[in-house]
């Protein structure tokens, strides 16, 4: 009997919460973080707006929450919202943009490797394009009077097809730059158009901000 009456004191002391949720601090000041559900209860610190908090439990007009740094205390239900600040939101859309940036860097390092390894395969091709000149002068001029003809006329036609190998090569490098370049432009647009709203999204909420203030 003392078990089960020591197991419902403990039910009554401390009650079970589900899972907890993220809030934020709401107000025109800071507020009052306080030990218990109540104005006489002592302060414990003064929270700013658009703090996250941890809620933990309600009890009437007062919830019990836990900060960042793992302190626990209580505020009023009202100084509380679900709704993401916008200070929240533009952190959040400027390390996106930082991101963004980032990637945009590697693509434009990754763009000018590819045009170095670009000029180097068209120096290759015309180096190429001179030995195959020279090789065909070659040609010519012992085709009928070598004794060599039949190991010329491999030579040229492995020079041949290196040749057009090294074409299709550069073909390929040039057509993965200019998707690189697409990209690079495409990466610029959406930073910019980005920007654009998240500062249309601030216009927004310090307009409502100051009506807020007004009617205050």
């Amino acid at each position: 009997m003392k078990k089960i009456i020591f197991v419902f004191l403990l039910l009554f002391l401390f009650p079970v919460t589900g899972e907890t949720e993220t809030q934020y601090v709401i107000g025109l000041m800071k507020v009052t973080f306080r030990t218990g559900p109540g104005e006489d209860h002592r302060v414990l610190a003064m929270i700013k707006t658009d703090q996250a908090v941890e809620v933990l439990t309600t009890e009437g007009d007062w919830t019990q929450v836990r900060l960042p740094n793992g302190k626990e205390g209580w505020i009023l239900s009202r100084f509380l919202t679900d709704k993401e600040p916008f200070s929240v939101a533009f952190d959040q859309t400027k390390k996106k943009n930082e991101q963004l940036v980032l990637q945009l860097k590697d693509l434009s390092e990754e763009s000018e490797k590819l045009k170095k390894t670009n000029s180097r395969l068209e120096s290759e091709l015309t180096k190429n394009k001179k030995n195959l000149n020279e090789l065909k002068r070659s040609y010519e001029t012992l085709k009928n009077e070598s004794s060599e003809y039949l190991k010329l006329k491999g030579e040229y036609k492995k020079s041949a097809a290196e040749l057009a190998g090294h074409r299709e090569k550069t073909k390929n490098m040039e057509a993965e730059l200019s998707r690189l370049r697409l990209r690079t432009r495409i990466w610029w647009f959406l930073s910019g158009a980005g920007v654009l709203f998240l500062g249309f999204l601030l216009g927004l909420g310090a307009k409502r901000q100051r009506r807020r203030s007004s009617l205050l």
